[in-house]
């Protein structure tokens, strides 16, 4: 089988978690199929560096992404004036469109694999099938999200975007033959948008050692946040962490510390510098040696989506956590036996003090989370994802064939 696989964004380097479940996916499907990928090139990073780590799995189609002026127009037209989502008009590439035309119009393609909701809306002018949705996340809920958060003008921009959203889902999700959702939650999410639909859940995974215990158990006060510093949900968790946690913990633990690991810190974040006993790092090679020197993982995120590949990540690691719901949100991780949950700063501050103070129950919580963290093993997903595919969607290849023939 040939799949066409469509992605806005290019999945290397792998640097955040989104990057990485494109790759692991695509290096699945390589697997057992042949794949060509049409993406968007970074300006930011030279081609060839690009092409380091996928070259192997597919045929590769670079595409320039749209200019600025030509992203605003898009956002003036499509989503202002025909009433589109803003997210998507953003994104739209005529010439990735243009390209994906001319490569399905060949026949060599039995398979069209889009990636995120900026991709999906191609489906429809594509009119290909079987299709394959991959989500990442519910973006109309991220939406609903921002919108509760909003007041004012912004409140009600926010919910307008949550309804265009909405609208946008529910058309790929009810004309794609697989919608991938990231949790068990965010399917439900998709049903409730399309009753027609067919969702299966395959979660974020990690690729650290889970089979070798990576932490060091230093009482030394350290604690930790990685994720993508220019994404908003990573933004707010660690200013919300420095503002109304990190100082409660420190009245009660002096030498605390907070390292904020992850690329493209944002002003705001770079700020967070200026505090007493805070480090923001930036991108490091490897995350490991940061989990193995923390005492504790801290996630306190209040916003977003998918399956949180921090929390995972964290405990294949065997580094404890404190985390909001919200911050482990699409695993079943259970409190007070894989981790610690609070969403209330002084509930927060007083799991962490808790936990910096007993090395015992940090082993304990560290064990447990590691065994959990086993169920989330790429190399466990991938195979999951390639059953899915050849169970989901090599049957209906051969109806349609049968059909062709009669």
């Amino acid at each position: 089988m040939n799949v066409l696989f469509l992605t806005e964004r290019f999945p290397w380097p792998l640097d955040d978690g989104g990057n990485i479940r494109t790759f692991r996916l695509l290096e699945a499907l390589a697997t057992d199929y042949q794949v060509t990928m049409v993406a968007h090139h970074r300006a930011d990073l030279p081609i060839a560096l690009m092409q380091t780590g996928v070259a192997d799995l597919a045929a590769i189609e670079m595409i320039r992404p749209p200019s600025r002026l030509g992203s605003w127009f898009q956002i003036v037209w499509s989503g202002v004036l025909c009433g589109r989502s803003i997210f998507v008009s953003k994104n739209y590439s005529p010439a990735m469109l243009r390209r994906a035309k001319e490569l399905y119009s060949t026949g060599q393609f039995e398979l069209v694999y889009f990636n995120h909701l900026d991709t999906a809306c191609y489906l429809e002018p594509l009119d290909c099938l079987p299709a394959v949705f991959d989500s990442h996340n519910c973006l109309s809920e991220m939406a609903n999200e921002r919108a509760q958060d909003a007041t004012g003008l912004a409140a009600i921009l926010w919910r307008a975007e949550a309804k265009r959203l909405a609208a946008a889902e529910a058309a790929v999700v009810s004309h794609s033959s697989m919608t991938l959702a990231c949790s068990v939650q965010e399917k439900q999410l998709f049903s409730k948008l399309s009753s027609s639909g067919r969702i299966e859940v395959i979660p974020n995974g990690t690729d650290a050692p889970n089979s070798v215990a990576v932490h060091r158990f230093a009482a030394t006060g350290r604690l930790l946040f990685v994720g993508a510093m220019d994404y908003r949900p990573n933004v707010d968790a660690v200013i919300w962490f420095c503002r109304e946690i990190l100082p409660r913990i420190r009245a009660k633990v002096p030498e605390a510390s907070f390292d904020i690991v992850g690329r493209s810190p944002t002003a705001s974040v770079q700020r967070l510098a200026k505090l007493s006993n805070v480090r923001v790092v930036g991108s490091v090679e490897d995350v490991s040696s940061w989990y193995a020197d923390a005492d504790l993982a801290v996630i306190p995120l209040r916003m977003g989506g998918g399956t949180r590949l921090k929390a995972v990540e964290a405990m294949a690691l065997g580094c404890p956590i404190v985390s909001t719901k919200k911050g482990i949100e699409g695993i079943e991780a259970i409190d007070e036996v894989h981790l610690r949950i609070a969403d209330e700063p002084i509930a927060f501050a007083n799991a962490a003090v808790g936990l910096l103070r007993n090395s015992s129950e940090r082993r304990k919580i560290s064990a447990a989370g590691r065994e959990f963290a086993e169920a989330f093993n790429w190399e466990k997903l991938q195979t999951q994802f390639r059953t899915i595919v050849k169970l989901g969607i090599l049957p209906t290849l051969r109806d349609s064939t049968r059909q062709e023939k009669t």
